[in-house]
């Protein structure tokens, strides 16, 4: 058994959803209290206060104040999930991941999350949709469960208009044995989103882009209305709308090539990219955010995990785009140039095939002479006038590079 998760749209009744929306703000609340007794124990003591701590405050709080007795009206499980994500948040702060918990604002669209419940013990799915909680009830789900998963916690949150379910599963390990190719490499950028080795290519769907006009505008209508009024809350739900398409054409792209890539190789490589630090370059930076290679990465790694692939991860300043494939010649002089020839050996090399191509040097070197190497002649049979597919077309998400032919 190896654990999962899933978000999976959920249909709340008018008395689940006002309990829900409670159950967020005791949630922030909670979590807001946490930061507040860590900091105040910080200055006092000197020593940031341990888990154990943390909650037996709260239980006093809760039970012997009048102002905090609020806390005691929703599910256990509510305060319980507020604790462990601060305590996640602190754990991240201290390895150096991420910058320090701070206070959590109310949000006037009412977006937020809670835990609803934790264990199997507490949870009843029957197999038809349904999934039953404490305090809750019965929840419709929008679609169906795996036969052989068994959800062990679900967390209620709401995004962008909607409510969805996160869903922590167990399920049997996936990797099964099929006939799959030895070892691959897997560049990621923003046009194409993703190359493989073989010269198959995967798209971006620039999700961002395209509705980047339509979401502006709606903004901007908003932010003229008063805050609360019905104008407002009917710009506020064309933006939910632009943002869950935006959400929905990413995590669509994404989960195609990591799906694909995974149950296609034995062997993965993949770079190891600095994409804070893209972030920042300003030319491109909305490309890069809108393409979400660290997601796309993430998903690459647990489905290796799923589905038996190794993953071989490149030092983190491996020249791939800039080694040339056929003769290993590095052309230190390389900037942003989509295509490129070789000063050693003459061939004219894509950027992105060539970087994958290398990405699969490693992945063969990492699993030793066993494996049975490329034609590595067939695989650079490049010339002068192969050029770059055109970025603005539209078609499938994958397609064969001309070069794999």
């Amino acid at each position: 058994m190896i654990r999962s998760g899933l978000v999976v749209p959920v249909h709340l009744t008018v008395r689940q959803e006002r309990y829900a929306g409670r159950c967020i703000g005791i949630s922030r609340a909670v979590y807001n209290i946490h930061v507040a007794a860590s900091r105040m124990a910080r200055t006092q003591l000197g020593r940031w206060p341990s888990g154990y701590e943390l909650a037996r405050e709260l239980n006093k709080l809760k039970h012997d104040t009048d102002e905090f007795r609020f806390i005691a009206e929703v599910s256990k499980f509510v305060a319980e999930g507020a604790r462990d994500n601060f305590r996640a948040a602190m754990d991240k702060w201290f390895r150096g991941e991420a910058g320090r918990p701070g206070f959590h604002a109310r949000r006037a669209t009412g977006s937020g999350s809670f835990l609803a419940a934790s264990g199997v013990d507490r949870i009843r799915y029957d197999g038809h949709r349904r999934l039953r909680l404490p305090y809750i009830g019965s929840v419709r789900l929008r679609h169906g469960l795996p036969g052989d998963a068994v959800v062990s916690k679900v967390t209620l949150k709401r995004l962008n208009g909607r409510w969805y379910a996160s869903l922590g599963l167990r399920v049997p390990d996936k990797a099964r044995e099929r006939k799959r190719q030895s070892c691959g490499g897997l560049d990621v950028g923003i046009s194409p989103l993703a190359m493989e080795s073989d010269g198959t290519e995967h798209e971006n769907p620039r999700a961002l882009r395209r509705s980047l006009g339509k979401l502006r505008r709606w903004q901007r209508a908003q932010s003229r209305r008063k805050t609360g009024s019905r104008g407002w809350h009917e710009a506020q739900g064309r933006i939910d709308s632009c943002q869950r398409r935006i959400t929905g054409l990413r995590n669509n792209a994404h989960h195609h090539v990591s799906r694909a890539v995974t149950r296609k190789y034995r062997v993965l490589a993949v770079e190891t990219l600095n994409v804070s630090g893209m972030d920042k370059l300003r030319w491109q930076a909305q490309a890069i955010r809108d393409a979400a290679i660290g997601g796309l990465l993430r998903k690459v790694e647990y489905k290796c995990r799923w589905y038996g692939t190794e993953l071989v991860q490149a030092p983190a300043f491996y020249p791939s785009s800039k080694t040339c494939y056929a003769c290993g010649e590095v052309n230190a002089e390389l900037r942003r140039e989509p295509i490129w020839r070789c000063g050693a050996c003459g061939v004219t090399h894509d950027r992105n095939l060539n970087a994958a191509r290398n990405l699969q040097k490693l992945a063969l070197g990492a699993v030793g002479p066993d494996v049975m190497r490329p034609d590595l002649k067939a695989l650079v049979r490049l010339t002068t006038s192969e050029t770059i597919g055109d970025e603005g077309r539209t078609g499938p998400l994958a397609t064969v590079h001309p070069a794999a032919d």
